[in-house]
């Protein structure tokens, strides 16, 4: 009987766990690293808006370091998966960012961008505790756009990518690839300070399943000596 409601579940985890489970940090959307140079630490609030996300809430924190070419980051935060008998999980993550075309002329910059992330939970299965996880890895492309605004930096952006999800649960695993687009906007003051928001759709595994999640938070960049805020 135990060994039937492993399987079940197994069967069914893209469905009843992978789904909330949106960019590195699970419950978020995948945002576009495109902070200015310098050490930028971000606080974010993300929400599932269908039944296919789990409407999940989410609330964490990144912290990262970009240079004129390459952009690392690290983050954590919480995610109440809204299922019955589960509290609030961890979740973990990072990502790197690689500009490769940004002329100082054109309001326009693309970089390669990829990361991974993890969630971890133990439920109960007919009265043994059962390990179920989930590592979720985008490879994409952001394009964002610098257009001229005087006084403040406004940058909307799109990040198309494809995935890969990773869920284990009782010692079973199961791999699935599929592909999703974020975007967003980025807004921030000369001091440093700034907002930000995006939505992120994505399908992964059950093409039926196609789940739509909405962020937003707040950033500050501290400038590098040396390294003028790009």
């Amino acid at each position: 009987m135990k060994r039937f409601v492993i399987g079940m579940a197994t069967a069914g985890l893209a469905l009843c766990f992978g789904t909330p489970v949106e960019a590195q940090l699970h419950g978020y959307p995948v945002y576009a690293w495109t902070a200015g140079s310098g050490f930028t630490l971000s606080g974010d609030f993300g929400r599932g808006l269908n039944d296919a996300s789990g409407k999940s809430n989410a609330f964490g924190g990144r912290l990262g370091i970009t240079l004129p070419i390459v952009s690392v980051w690290a983050g954590g935060g919480t995610v109440d998966l809204q299922q019955p008998g589960v509290g609030n999980e961890l979740t973990f993550g990072g990502g790197v960012a690689i500009k490769v075309f940004d002329p100082p002329l054109v309001p326009v910059a693309i970089s390669f961008q990829t990361g991974a992330g993890y969630l971890g939970q133990t439920i109960d299965v007919l009265g043994s505790p059962e390990d179920l996880s989930a590592l979720k890895v985008p490879l994409g492309i952001a394009f964002a756009f610098n257009p001229p605004t005087p006084g403040l930096t406004v940058q909307p952006w799109v990040a198309p990518r494809v995935e890969y999800l990773r869920t284990s649960f009782a010692g079973t695993s199961n791999s699935n690839f599929g592909f999703g687009a974020s975007a967003g906007l980025n807004v921030t003051l000369p001091a440093g300070l700034g907002w930000h928001f995006a939505v992120d759709w994505m399908s992964i595994g059950d093409p039926t399943v196609r789940p739509l999640v909405f962020g937003t938070g707040l950033h500050y960049t501290i400038p590098l000596p040396g390294i003028p805020m790009m």
